[in-house]
This record gives structure tokens, sequence and C-alpha cells, in this order.
């Protein structure tokens, strides 16, 4: 798990948070399927931002996903939902997804940003015929879980870039991570990581964990892209 200290999340104080927004997400998710505009549309804040992870917008607001919806509604006959899996923590819940549209079936991912005025953000990742990124997610766990740093950097490429979700940029390059966490493996003797939910599209890895660090436990989010092998990017996404 490629989460240093100054990217975990405390447990304490999440679940009331959590369990709001799951409910307003399953809420659309209903809405979508029963093809109730109304009830869809009004899931969503006024100024929701819809796009392609990490940060490609499509369109912006409420009224402009509104008609989007009841373009496509009339256009296709045949629309469904089915969340396959799901991660969330605090305000922030990643459904996979089996999409019906027409004949057609596909594998999506959506990451919803709930605020207290209903879904702030909607960002899809979609399915790719890539080869499997997990081995080199796991190689890495397990090195970072055995405070290997030589281990743990090998599984990243040189230009290797960190993000907090959606795009701000924390560093690039191999030097400056393995600074950071050459020092974090050194002054946690106790690290550990376990996975709690994983769901993987195209090449991507989407890992929801537990952690221990110096005797406290923490949750995190990491996106994990895989390019020839390597981990190429990673995106953390916190509350």
């Amino acid at each position: 798990m490629g989460i240093a200290l100054g990217a975990t999340l405390n447990l304490s104080g999440q679940d009331s948070i959590t369990n709001a927004a799951t409910t307003i997400v399953s809420r659309q998710v209903a809405a979508y399927n029963a093809r109730d505009l109304d009830a869809f549309a009004n899931c969503y804040t006024e100024n929701v931002w819809v796009g392609r992870f990490p940060s490609n917008l499509f369109y912006k607001g409420r009224d402009t996903l509104r008609q989007k919806y009841s373009d496509y509604f009339d256009r296709v006959a045949n629309t469904q939902v089915e969340v396959l899996q799901r991660i969330a923590l605090g305000n922030i819940v990643i459904d996979k997804e089996l999409a019906t549209d027409g004949e057609q079936k596909t594998h999506q991912v959506a990451i919803y940003t709930v605020t207290a005025g209903g879904i702030a953000q909607m960002n899809f990742i979609f399915d790719e015929d890539v080869p499997d990124p997990v081995p080199i997610v796991a190689q890495q766990l397990e090195a970072y879980n055995n405070r290997d740093i030589e281990g743990f950097m090998k599984t990243y490429t040189e230009d290797v870039r960190l993000f907090n979700y959606p795009d701000q940029p924390l560093s690039q390059g191999q030097a400056p991570m393995r600074a950071n966490y050459k020092g974090f493996f050194e002054n946690t003797p106790d690290l550990n990581c376990e996975i709690k939910n994983r769901i993987v599209i195209g090449n991507k890895v989407i890992d929801q964990d537990y952690l221990t660090i110096n005797g406290k436990p923490y949750s995190a989010i990491a996106v994990y892209e895989v390019e020839a092998g390597k981990i190429a990017r990673v995106t953390f996404i916190q509350p």
C-alpha cells in the first residue's frame, strides 16, 4: 500500500458520514434504474461536476445533467446499472457497476463525492482490455508491510507520480518518493496494511485499506495505475 503517514485518514467519526453518503448514492442508483428523472436529478447538487477520472470534465450543473439523461432515456429504452462492488470512506463512495446500454453491457467505476446538498461530483473510470494490474500492486503491498524500501521502489516507474484526488500533485519521480517512504519505514516499526476492499478495472486497482501506524488505526483509499508492468501513478482519495 503506497500510503505514507501524511496521506492517511483517521477512522474516528466517519461512520455517520459514510452512511449518509451511501444512502444518497443508493437512492440515485435506484432512481436511475426506475428511469425517474426527477428523483435522479434531485440526488445531485446544483453545481455538480461530472467527468472522467482523474479530472477530465464532461459537464457541470444539475440542469445540464438532467437534460443529458432525459435525452439518453428518450434515446435508449433499456438502461440499467447493477452495483457489483462498493468502497465507501467518509463522504466518498466508489461503485463498480455493470451498466446496460441498450444491448451492450460494460463495466465502469463511478467515484462519488457527497456533500450535505447531494452528490457534488461523479467521476467515471471506464474499462480497458489490458494486462492484469493486480500482481505488481500485490508485490508493492508485500514490500510495504516488510518496510523493504528497495523492493517497494522497484514496483514503481522512474517517473512515478503521486496525487491527492483528483489531481493535486504530491510528488514526481523516485527520488522524493524514496526519501519520504524511507524515513516513514524506519520510524514505523509496527507498520501494517490490510486490504479491506479492492476494485479492479482496466489498468487501475482501487484499494481500501486498514493500516496500523505507531499503534494507531487508519483507513485510506488509493488508486494505482499500472503501465508496462509497473505502478506509474497513485491517487490518494480522502474525504
